[in-house]
Parts: C-alpha cells; sequence; structure tokens
C-alpha cells in the first residue's frame, strides 16, 4: 500500500494496516479511561452493597420488631404486647413493649418497655397491672404503664415466689381482686394488695381461675338479636352463613349466597370482656381466607346480616386478627396486620377510620 495524503507532512510511516505515530516531545501518557470507568464501577458496586447491608439490617431489625406477641382487654383501652428483637444488631436479644390504645380514636395512651421474656398481663381493680414473664412478676399501674413494684423489689417483699417462679412455665389469673400464679412446680398464690403479700391458694380459688379464660375471637355459632347463625354444610373448605329466627323450624332457615372459605364467627367484646353486638339488624362478622395457600392468603372480613346478605367485607391483608372490641361507635380489631396492629372501622360500612401500630 503507498503512503496516504498527509503522511509526509505528519511524520508517520505506514507499513500495511499499522500506523506509528510519533509523540510530541512534551505530550505526556495520560490514564486511560477504561481505567477510570472500572474504578468508578468498584466504587459504585462497593456503595450499592455497603447500601443494601445496612438496609437489610435495618429492615430486618424493624421486621423483627413488628411481632405482635399477645393482646389483653383493660378497662382503659386495648393492651398490646410487641416483641423488639435486636438480633440485627448482634445482640440477640428481645425487649417487649406494652402499649395502651384508646379502643375508640386509636390513639396511643401510654407505653412501657420491659426487659422480659414475652410478659402476661392481667388487670386488676384498682388500675393495677399485673405481669408474669419467665419467672419474673412485675406491678404495673393503669392507665400510665408505670411501674410500681419491679421483680427484684418483689423478690424482696415476697420470697416465697422467687424460689417458684423459674423458667418459661407457670401462669397467672385474675381472681376477683388479686391475681393467681401458678409456679412450674405446682405451687400456687394469690398475690395482691399494696404492698404485695401472697398467700397460697385453695382449690376453689384454682377452679375458679381456671374457667376466667381469655376473651375467644372465633366461634362456629352465634345468637345475635334473637337470631342464630351457624355454618352449613362444608363445600370442599368453603360453607355457607346459615341463619335462624330463636324457635323456628330448621326448615327457616336462610343461607347466604355466599361461601366462606375457612370461615369462622369474630366474637366482639367490650373493653369489660363481656360479649358486645354491633348495632343495627341481626348480624355476625365472618373471618375468612382468599386463599389456602398460606404464602398467598389474605384474611377478609365480612359482616352478613340475617338474610344473608353480605354488607361490607374489608380486606385485612396478612395479617392475623386476635381481637375485635367495640367501644362507642367504633369497631377495633387488634391483629398483626401490615403497616399497624390495630385499626379502627365504621361498623356500618366497613371503612377504615384510623390504623396505629402497637
Amino acid at each position: 500500500m503507498g503512503k496516504q495524503k498527509g503522511d509526509k507532512d505528519n511524520g508517520n510511516k505506514v507499513d500495511g494496516n499499522r500506523v506509528d505515530g510519533n509523540r510530541d516531545k512534551g505530550d505526556k501518557k495520560k490514564p486511560s479511561s477504561d481505567v477510570l470507568m472500572t474504578v468508578l464501577g468498584m466504587v459504585v458496586l462497593l456503595g450499592g452493597t455497603f447500601g443494601i447491608i445496612i438496609g437489610w439490617e435495618y429492615w430486618s431489625d424493624r421486621h423483627l420488631s413488628d411481632r405482635l406477641d399477645g393482646v389483653a382487654l383493660t378497662s382503659y383501652g386495648v393492651l398490646g404486647v410487641v416483641g423488639i428483637n435486636h438480633s440485627a444488631k448482634g445482640s440477640g436479644h428481645t425487649d417487649y413493649r406494652l402499649s395502651l390504645i384508646d379502643a375508640r380514636g386509636g390513639q396511643r395512651k401510654a407505653m412501657q418497655v420491659l426487659d422480659s421474656y414475652r410478659p402476661r398481663c392481667e388487670e386488676l381493680a384498682g388500675g393495677n397491672l399485673w405481669c408474669r414473664s419467665k419467672g419474673e412478676l412485675a406491678l404495673l399501674k393503669l392507665p400510665t404503664l408505670e411501674v410500681q413494684a419491679s421483680w427484684p423489689a418483689l423478690k424482696k417483699q415476697l420470697p416465697e415466689l422467687a424460689s417458684g417462679l423459674d423458667g418459661e412455665g407457670g401462669w397467672i389469673k385474675v381472681v376477683g381482686e388479686r391475681v393467681l400464679v401458678t409456679a412450674n412446680d405446682g405451687r400456687t398464690w394469690l398475690v395482691g394488695g399494696a404492698p404485695p403479700t401472697a398467700v397460697a391458694a385453695d382449690a376453689a380459688a384454682i377452679k375458679s381461675a381456671v374457667e376466667i379464660a381469655l376473651p375467644k375471637h372465633l366461634e362456629y355459632s352465634a345468637a345475635v338479636g334473637g337470631v342464630s347463625f351457624d355454618f352449613g354444610a362444608w363445600q370442599g373448605r368453603r360453607r355457607h352463613v346459615r341463619a335462624l329466627p330463636v324457635g323456628a323450624k330448621s326448615s327457616a332457615a336462610v343461607e347466604s349466597a355466599d361461601t366462606y372459605l375457612e370461615g369462622g364467627f369474630v366474637t366482639i367484646h367490650s373493653l369489660d370482656r363481656s360479649p358486645a353486638v354491633l348495632p343495627g339488624p341481626p348480624s355476625v362478622l365472618v373471618l375468612h381466607k382468599t386463599s389456602m395457600q398460606s404464602s398467598d392468603a389474605q384474611q377478609l372480613l365480612t359482616r352478613v346480616d340475617a338474610q344473608g346478605k353480605a354488607l361490607w367485607t374489608r380486606d385485612l391483608g396478612h395479617g392475623h386478627l386476635q381481637l375485635a372490641v367495640f367501644e362507642g361507635d367504633m369497631l377495633t380489631l387488634v391483629g398483626d396486620f401490615p403497616d399497624g396492629a390495630a385499626l379502627g372501622l365504621d361498623p356500618a360500612t366497613g371503612v377504615e377510620r384510623w390504623r396505629t401500630g402497637l
């Protein structure tokens, strides 16, 4: 191949397809753009990885912290117990946050954090709240949740309890003005008063406490306003809701047009634990699922009247309902729902009025 035009002027030598150029004497070699891009890419990659790790730890801690571990009814509102797991921070420790929520408006009245394991709390008359947790007791005051007596203080006052309350066994129940405390070895005491005292419980007190159960939140038959509700025959895992006036012949029963997957009737309570009835015509709340696949299933809540008509349906998401309370004109639901553990519904329409975390 011959010389190209201009080769002689710029001093380039041409040999086939190879061109050897002469640099100016003053030129210095500059860093390659490929090297710069590689370095930049590594910086971005490392930064992104670090951000993902930090984000995962933050999300994990929040996710674990949102575990609703228990609920209780008190005369001042709904008490929620939430586990705060710090394992994402490397401590492997769990605290428990107690929140007292107004059942009508959803406002948080008080909050207390206990360095205890899964506290179970019972309200006594006079605004006392006894909490038992893995062999420990604590006395809190309602509605402030202020700790009145910690376990170290109670051990000094009640040495007989200190030897019997150990491990995760045992339980507490309210019996009148006192709380019945049962240890792992079967010994049982009635504890209460100010300052607290502990006396051995007799058989009658134990029987009374056993009969006092936490409010059930799900039933399979209900009687409301002179109407008896139950479920019809299974159709796979679905059933119709049946309504029958009390005293009428079974042939007068009305079946709902809709069927409900794994349905059950929600038991509604007042703050004093007595059964409550929603205003309006006789009706029931049916809790049912969208799917039998646990990963896909969402909880639905439907109000069904005595004619079998669905008045409204509310999607509760992937959470699990634990308690339903009717207070004033508000239906309050408590459970491990997404974006909040308690929500208030208009009982007439099912419209959500508020949602709050515990």
